[in-house]
């Protein structure tokens, strides 16, 4: 993970903007951990005190327990790590509650190529086209009873598929069309995620309603069955 820390003293202003820091006057408290790199920030390995879990996205025994995973991850050998463009958010409640997740800089996914298409990326239950290089695609999901609502920033196709064989990436395409679509999909979000809402509402009220005309029929039959057996012994 990209490792940026809040620093106790004032470090020299060396970066023109930082991942998630929007006030300038604060670029000079934010920086990396290590003095040898000059507090540059970089990616690198993280590791948990508490577990045996680190952050590399091929090992599906980091894999986070499913109220734990704020950002909706998936550790497996066909994961690897995408960068956050947003802080990510959690409705609970059927959407009464909002719930900024702690911030995340990046997180794992799997992904599928595509070729002259790009690749997929699979979040939750659904999967995102990564078209080009620095395309920024808004996640609006249902998982584990509540919507999660963040972004995440596609890396340059060569990267993640370009070791496949005869791979094509996607030639050039009309990314003004394609940053308006993003524009009219952010304008967008809160109608979306109302949407969202009523309809996983809808759904458990839906599944719930399925649940207890199954047990209505479970218990018709045992009644039924049980008068046979009644019957039968009468005779």
């Amino acid at each position: 993970m990209l490792c940026i820390v809040n620093v106790r003293r004032e470090l020299i202003t060396i970066f023109d903007s930082l991942p998630n820091i929007t006030d300038e006057n604060e670029l000079a408290r934010f920086g990396g951990h290590v003095m040898l790199a000059d507090y540059c920030p970089y990616n690198q390995e993280l590791s948990y005190k508490n577990s045996n879990r680190d952050s590399r996205c091929y090992r599906s025994e980091n894999q986070p327990p499913n109220k734990e995973n704020y950002a909706l991850e998936k550790y497996s050998s066909q994961s690897k790590c995408f960068d956050h463009g947003s802080i990510w958010e959690q409705y609970i409640d059927q959407c009464h509650r909002k719930r900024r997740v702690i911030p995340q800089a990046a997180g794992c996914y799997e992904f599928e190529c595509i070729s002259y298409k790009g690749f997929y990326v699979y979040i939750g239950k659904e999967k995102y086209l990564c078209e080009y290089q620095g395309q920024n695609l808004t996640i609006i999901t249902a998982e584990y009873d509540s919507v999660y609502v963040g972004t995440i920033i596609c890396p340059d196709c060569q990267i993640i598929c370009g070791s496949l064989n005869n791979f094509q990436c996607p030639s050039e395409i009309n990314k003004n069309h394609v940053q308006r679509q993003q524009q009219q999909q952010q304008s967008d979000i809160r109608l979306s995620v109302q949407n969202f809402c009523t309809r996983s509402y809808e759904y458990n009220q839906s599944s719930m309603s399925d649940k207890t005309n199954q047990l209505h029929i479970i218990l018709q039959t045992i009644f039924l069955f049980s008068i046979c057996l009644y019957i039968r012994k009468g005779f």
